[in-house]
C-alpha cells in the first residue's frame, strides 16, 4: 500500500512511521507557519529520512486554533482539517492511504469514523483510507514502539523551537520520561490507560 504520512516532527508521527515501514510510505510536513515549525520540520525530515521512501513541505495556511468543534470537545480543529488536507494530497498524487500518528486518547473515539463520513460525503473524489497505526495499539504498547527509537529525543513537543523546558507540554514530556508514565492529553491533562 502507498501511503502518505502526515509528518508534524512529533513522537506520535515516528511511531507511525516506524509501523508503517512495511508499506511505501511518503512523509510530507505541512509548513501552516505555526509555533516551532523549524525545529519540526528538522525533525519530520530525520523521521522520514529513516523510515520513508521521499518527504516533503506543504506550505499552506491553517489557523492555529484549538476551539474545539462542536460535539466533539477533544478534538482540535486542526487535526480533522491537517487529515482532511492530507487525504485530498493522497488522492491527488495517487497513494491508497494518508497515515498519521492520531492516538485514541488525543481525540474523540469517533474521529476515524467522523473522518470517513465526511469523505464519504464528497461527490467529487472517491476517498482514501486513513491509517493510524497508534490508534489500535494501546498507550503503553504505543509508547514502548516510539521509545524503541532514540530519535524520539529529537521530536518536537513543545511550542517553541528550542523546548523550554517550563511550559506544561515540556514538563508533561520530562514526567513521561523520567517515570515511564502514560502522557497526558495536552488540553485536558487526561490520562487514558
Amino acid at each position: 500500500m502507498k501511503v502518505l504520512l502526515l509528518n508534524s516532527g512529533g513522537k506520535d508521527s515516528l511511531g507511525a512511521a516506524m509501523l508503517l515501514r512495511e508499506h511505501e510510505v511518503h512523509s510530507v510536513y505541512i509548513d501552516a507557519g505555526w509555533p516551532c515549525r523549524e525545529a519540526a520540520m528538522v525533525a519530520a525530515a530525520e523521521i522520514a529520512s529513516r523510515y520513508c521512501a521521499s518527504h516533503d513541505v506543504a506550505a499552506m495556511a491553517i489557523p492555529n486554533t484549538l476551539s474545539p468543534i462542536p460535539n466533539h470537545q477533544t478534538i482540535a480543529y486542526q487535526a480533522q482539517v491537517l487529515h482532511l488536507v492530507g487525504a485530498s494530497m493522497a488522492k491527488g498524487l495517487g497513494f491508497d492511504a494518508v497515515g498519521s500518528g492520531q492516538r485514541p486518547d488525543a481525540a474523540e473515539r469517533s474521529f476515524p469514523d467522523d473522518l470517513d463520513r465526511m469523505l464519504a460525503s464528497s461527490r467529487f473524489f472517491t476517498p482514501v483510507q486513513f491509517v493510524m497505526p497508534l490508534w489500535t495499539l494501546s498507550q503503553s504498547d504505543s509508547e514502548i514502539a516510539i521509545k524503541a527509537d532514540p530519535l524520539w529525543t529529537k521530536t518536537v513537543y513543545c511550542n517553541c523551537a528550542t523546548p523550554c523546558g517550563v511550559c506544561g507540554k515540556c514538563k508533561q514530556r520530562a514526567a513521561w520520561l523520567a517515570r515511564d508514565m502514560p502522557e497526558p492529553h495536552p488540553r485536558t491533562g487526561v490520562i487514558v490507560r
